[in-house]
């Protein structure tokens, strides 16, 4: 992906018009990371389900990485570490993975090198984002890097779900290769859909009434983690306030990951 550096937002209007559909803008040219500045903004939604109420957050400054982890780069990871176990705990599911390994050493699999990693669980995303000295995104700092500054809306463009701006529900058969589409307002890729992303957090359907206004980490205690986003198979498209809880164990074709360096 080339050397990594930050995309800060002042630059974003210059770069956003440069970019167009079909994934003619790279990672080199763009940069692999955004910085976001934080702020209060409001998280979830009104009504009585486990994505409301609708609550006043604030966050820190921190860095995004611009797109989902790759099947290249997870690969080199793996590679490194020489094992998809740790700790008892599974990575990746290779049979549902588009990783391959082959006499000890992992990569992609034919032409997945873009695509973003998928069937790895949240001890797998956990650990790569700690062999890169990152994080994995509480719900708070997903949420907000997916809204782009669309405060309240449905989607990273507005109300109205528009096939044409994200592979979700759908939209094709599988996965696209990251940056394959218009990103968001602070200049992340598929941030709804393409593949659904583990975050660091537990999952509590009653979380939003308690939790804190500043910086939430999520609960103290529970099995599940939440996954946001939606993906290109997703029943429904899904909003970017729609929470899914998941067995931390969970590998699936179509959950992937990014991370986060906290200021």
């Amino acid at each position: 992906m080339g050397a990594r550096h930050r995309l800060f937002l002042c630059a974003l209007p210059a770069l956003l018009a440069a970019v167009v559909l079909a994934g003619t803008t790279t990672a080199q040219e763009l940069g692999d990371t955004v910085t976001l500045t934080g702020g209060t903004f409001l998280m979830g939604i009104h009504g009585n389900t486990g994505d409301a109420p609708a609550h006043e957050v604030e966050l820190f400054p921190f860095t995004m990485d611009a797109h989902e982890v790759t099947a290249l780069d997870f690969a080199r990871f793996l590679s490194e570490i020489g094992t998809i176990a740790l700790d008892g705990n599974p990575l990746v599911d290779l049979g549902v993975s588009n990783i391959a390994v082959s006499g000890g050493s992992f990569s992609p699999k034919d032409g997945m090198d873009e695509y973003p990693a998928v069937g790895v669980t949240w001890y797998g995303a956990a650990a790569y984002a700690e062999w890169a000295g990152k994080k994995l995104p509480t719900e708070a700092q997903w949420e907000y890097a997916a809204r782009g500054g669309m405060e309240g809306a449905a989607y990273p463009w507005g109300d109205e779900f528009d096939p044409l701006r994200s592979n979700l529900a759908g939209s094709f058969t599988g996965p696209t290769p990251v940056m394959s589409y218009i990103p968001n307002g602070y200049g992340l890729f598929d941030m709804a859909g393409n593949v659904m992303e583990w975050t660091r957090d537990r999952y509590g359907e009653e979380y939003y009434i308690r939790s804190p206004e500043k910086n939430p980490r999520g609960p103290i205690r529970g099995e599940e983690r939440t996954v946001r986003g939606g993906a290109w198979d997703s029943i429904d498209p899904t909003t970017i306030a729609e929470r899914i809880p998941l067995l931390p164990e969970t590998a699936l074709e179509d959950l992937g990951f990014r991370c986060v360096v906290e200021e």
